[in-house]
C-alpha cells in the first residue's frame, strides 16, 4: 500500500523517507475541509493507506473527503475521539461512521484506555477502529468476540484495558 503521512506537528524519519520514497508522501499541513480533496485527487492509485490520529477532527475528514476519493483508501487505520470539546453531534458522529461502511468494513477495534468509558455507557471515549475497503474483504460478518484480544491488543497506558462488548444484545 501506498502512505500518505498528513501531519503537521512532526514528520516521518528520514530513514523511512528514504528506504520508501515512492511509497510515502508527506504533507506538512493541517487537514481542513478545504484542502482533504485536492490531496487525493492528486494521487491516482486505489492502494492508500491512512492512519490518522487527530484529536476529533476526524470528523471533519470523513464529512470533507469525496466518495471517489474515499475508494482510494485501502485501509484505514483510525481512532475516533467521541468527547473531545468537538462540537460534532451524535447524529454527525454516526452519519460519518455510516459514511466509511458504505466502501469499507471495520475488521478491529480496540478502546483506548486513556480516557475512561462514555459517561452512561460502555462505549470508550477514544475508540480506535481498522477498516478495510469491501472489496478486498471475503466477508462483512459482524465479529461478536469480546475485545481487547489477548496478544493482540494492548493497553495504551497502565490502567485496566476497557473491554468492548457492548454491541452484544443489540
Amino acid at each position: 500500500a501506498n502512505v500518505i503521512c498528513w501531519d503537521a506537528s512532526s514528520s516521518p524519519s528520514s530513514d523511512v523517507l528514504k528506504k520508501y520514497p515512492k511509497k510515502i508522501k508527506h504533507i506538512d499541513e493541517f487537514i481542513t475541509k478545504k484542502n482533504t480533496n485536492s490531496i487525493f485527487n492528486s494521487y491516482d492509485g486505489n492502494e492508500l493507506l491512512i492512519q490518522m490520529d487527530i484529536e476529533g477532527a476526524e470528523f471533519e475528514f470523513i464529512e470533507s473527503i469525496s466518495e471517489e476519493n474515499i475508494q482510494k483508501i485501502e485501509t484505514l487505520l483510525i481512532e475516533f475521539h467521541w468527547d473531545f470539546g468537538h462540537s460534532k453531534t451524535e447524529k454527525q458522529m454516526v452519519n460519518c461512521l455510516e459514511k466509511i461502511l458504505k466502501t469499507h468494513t471495520c475488521f478491529h477495534v480496540h478502546g483506548n484506555n486513556d480516557q475512561p468509558y462514555r459517561e452512561g455507557t460502555r462505549m470508550p471515549s477514544i475508540l480506535e477502529c481498522s477498516f478495510i475497503r469491501k472489496d478486498l474483504s471475503s466477508t462483512t460478518e459482524i465479529d461478536d468476540s469480546d475485545y481487547p484480544i489477548i496478544g493482540i491488543d494492548a493497553a495504551n497506558c497502565p490502567r485496566t484495558d476497557l473491554k468492548l462488548d457492548w454491541w452484544k444484545g443489540i
